[in-house]
């Protein structure tokens, strides 16, 4: 009886001793930023980025040689990388029909926008309204040319 209660003792011993199931660890995500640039020679070019552990954003930079500088901002989440290139364009236009005068020249890079409008007033003057338009908001100029003309008094309808 003394020995089957001894052996009974040492299977409980060695049951609670053997190595327990597998156990994964999980990481929580861990939010994080960064920043880097790198300006060398010739070489200019860096990254910011931030994420919480599941998304994230940025962008990138590099100078062309060219002297324009190309920005890609990014996100990535669950559907995937979502890169937004600005896109350069540059338009113009005029109209001359009738009484009417007036067209537009603008350019942007995707992030800055320079332009220039103009309209032939009633008036006889020229109205013409230069602008920028960046990171720091919308920056007009207007400017006049030529001289107002105004219709003398007389007698309206008989």
């Amino acid at each position: 009886m003394f020995t089957s209660v001894a052996l009974m003792c040492m299977l409980v011993a060695v049951g609670v001793a053997l190595p327990g199931g597998y156990q994964p660890s999980y990481n929580v995500p861990t939010p994080y930023t960064f920043n880097y640039g790198v300006t060398a020679g010739n070489t200019n070019f860096g990254q910011h980025e931030s994420g919480d552990g599941r998304n994230v954003r940025g962008k990138y930079y590099v100078h062309l040689p060219d002297g324009r500088v190309q920005t890609v901002g990014y996100r990535a989440d669950g559907s995937g990388f979502h890169p937004t290139v600005p896109i350069p364009y540059t338009f113009n236009y005029g109209v001359t029909a009738g009484n009417n005068n007036f067209g537009q020249h603008e350019s942007g890079d995707g992030r800055n926008v320079r332009g220039k409008y103009y309209v032939h007033l009633p008036d006889g003057r020229v109205q013409t309204v230069g602008y920028r338009a960046d990171g720091s908001g919308f920056h007009p100029t207007v400017s006049y040319q030529g001289t107002a003309s105004h219709p003398g008094y007389g007698y309206g309808y008989h």
